[in-house]
């Protein structure tokens, strides 16, 4: 062993026993000498033959990453409005023919909100929407593919957009009543456990509309009490009491000064949202109670 090699190995045996004793000092009760340990961590970072080195993330095995979008909105279904997600059929490939939220693996030296966004663009067809991260999903063997991270985002759009995307033949809609969902062409559920993805989406959608008017702006501009209540109640799956209903919104609401046409009786009045800033949170738990259950609520 040459003279140099027994040197460094002096000197880091010196440097950890420092170290070690200047812990041990601290018995774990009491913040240790925070400058003492800067000073030997810096001795051991300057001096690389003593065995540290930076970390070199080519040694660490690296998961693929995508961005997968549940995009949400309430549109006629028999004759009454029901909440949908929109779906695509998915082409060459693996998975070929399913059904599926549309997703997009992220390409280098790209933003996870650009991949989201061109993942609805291509595939549905919607350009202009604006996205929400909720929840990254991790399991390593959620993509039979290999390891790939969803991180899911959602949106919503307005029914008019909703009803003009599923003019293409290779967009659907998944219907959603409560906790049930119906697939396009009866398919049993959606590849790379994307109805976990769904499952999050539909919940904060649910804990949103709990609290303001439309806030996801799927009715257009101006509307009429009872047409937000219809979204609600396809939302939050419940039918809600009109008298409780307007009693919660008209504090984030404002009349137009206009009526509704075509009606019979007297025509409704119509409403707008107020901006957000000049919205206010509900206190009050009533009616929400009603609209969805405490854990989602919570």
């Amino acid at each position: 062993m040459s003279e140099n090699t027994e040197e460094n190995e002096d000197s880091f045996t010196v440097i950890v026993e420092k170290f070690s004793n200047l812990l041990r000092k601290s018995d774990f009760q009491a913040q240790p000498n925070l400058t003492q340990l800067r000073h030997y961590l810096a001795l051991l970072k300057d001096r690389p033959e003593l065995g540290w080195a930076p970390s070199d993330l080519a040694a660490y095995p690296r998961p693929s990453v995508a961005a997968d979008v549940a995009v949400l909105s309430v549109i006629e279904y028999q004759g009454h409005p029901a909440l949908v997600a929109l779906a695509h059929l998915r082409g060459i490939g693996h998975e070929a023919g399913k059904w599926a939220l549309p997703g997009r693996m992220l390409r280098e030296h790209e933003t996870l909100e650009k991949t989201a966004h061109d993942a609805v663009n291509l595939k549905i067809g919607i350009g202009d929407l604006e996205l929400d991260q909720i929840k990254v999903f991790d399991e390593p063997d959620r993509d039979p593919r290999g390891w790939v991270l969803s991180v899911a985002h959602m949106a919503t759009v307005p029914a008019r957009v909703a009803q003009r995307a599923l003019d293409n033949p290779n967009v659907g809609a998944i219907f959603i009543s409560g906790d049930h969902y119906e697939f396009p062409d009866d398919q049993d559920d959606l590849p790379y456990e994307q109805r976990q993805i769904l499952r999050e989406a539909v919940k904060e959608l649910r804990r949103r509309y709990s609290l303001l008017p439309d806030p996801g702006r799927i009715l257009d501009h101006e509307f009429t009490l009872s047409q937000l209540r219809e979204v609600h109640e396809a939302i939050q799956d419940t039918e809600i009491a009109p008298d409780t209903f307007r009693r919660e919104m008209l504090p984030n609401l404002k009349a137009t000064g206009h009526r509704a046409e075509g009606s019979v009786g007297k025509p409704p009045m119509m409403y707008q949202r107020k901006e957000r800033f000049e919205s206010k949170v509900r206190t009050s738990r009533f009616l929400a109670a009603r609209m969805i259950d405490v854990d989602n609520f919570l």
